[in-house]
């Protein structure tokens, strides 16, 4: 049993169902089979509750469950866990895993060599990005801040950004406000907007202080998405435009 899982287990062990709501119930539910646990888990930990515990209601339910583009997910019970006085397992912090699309360098690892704070992931195939960024607590997005570069993002914005409202999760963006990427999440209070070290670090602390901020950024940012970066809009928003200049070229 992974690390991962063990966490989530206790996480749920410190949760008492009778304390729950229905809706929360299901949060629990949905966030265990997602992990690749089994009903099982559900099923035992639900008849603690004696009041409302009815034999087979798990399995039923269990089998409604068929997912979704935005999945309830083990960080759902972890956020519901702490809210409800889990301090989470001894000495836990945060870690940063970096995947990359070509292999890290000899600089790029001596740089980045901070064990229980980094972890080089490596190389992973284009189609597992996905279902990577869904398995995330936080998606990190970090524009050049460098006199070199920061202005040769001044006017982008990146695609990786739309996939990761997509994947609806939290995403926490460190550049300059002068970057339309940092300027348009900050406006929209679409992520977690950070322009410097002290600010970044208390943004952390916050986080790790109110857990339930992710599933609201996770929201926030989908919403975002949706609302702003739908592509079917914005072909139409093109194609609207490029009838217009026509239209006005034929008139002139």
């Amino acid at each position: 049993m992974d690390q991962k899982t063990n966490d989530l287990l206790s996480a749920l062990e410190s949760l008492s169902p009778s304390g729950l709501t229905y809706q929360e119930w299901c949060t629990v539910g949905m966030g265990l089979k997602e992990a690749g646990l089994s009903c099982s888990v559900w099923e035992e930990w639900s008849a603690r509750d004696g009041g409302r515990y009815h034999k087979g209601e798990c399995e039923r339910k269990w089998a409604s469950f068929k997912g979704s583009a935005r999945p309830v997910t083990e960080n759902s019970i972890f956020a519901l866990a702490r809210t409800h006085g889990w301090t989470g397992p001894a000495g836990q912090g945060l870690e940063l895993t970096i995947y990359t699309a070509t292999p890290a360098t000899r600089a790029m690892k001596q740089q980045l060599n901070c064990p229980g704070a980094v972890r080089l992931a490596g190389r992973i195939p284009y189609r597992e990005v996905a279902q990577k960024q869904a398995e995330a607590d936080l998606l990190v997005h970090v524009e050049p801040t460098g006199l070199a570069h920061r202005w040769e993002s001044r006017l982008s914005f990146s695609t990786k950004l739309i996939d990761y409202m997509q994947s609806y999760r939290p995403i926490l963006a460190y550049g300059l406000l002068e970057q339309a990427s940092l300027a348009h999440l900050k406006a929209k209070d679409a992520a977690f907007v950070a322009t410097n070290e002290a600010e970044l670090e208390r943004t952390l602390r916050e986080i790790l202080a109110r857990p339930a901020l992710l599933e609201q950024y996770a929201a926030k940012g989908w919403a975002c998405g949706a609302a702003c970066h739908d592509i079917r809009r914005i072909h139409a928003l093109l194609r609207q435009d490029f009838e217009e200049v026509c239209n006005a070229g034929c008139t002139d």
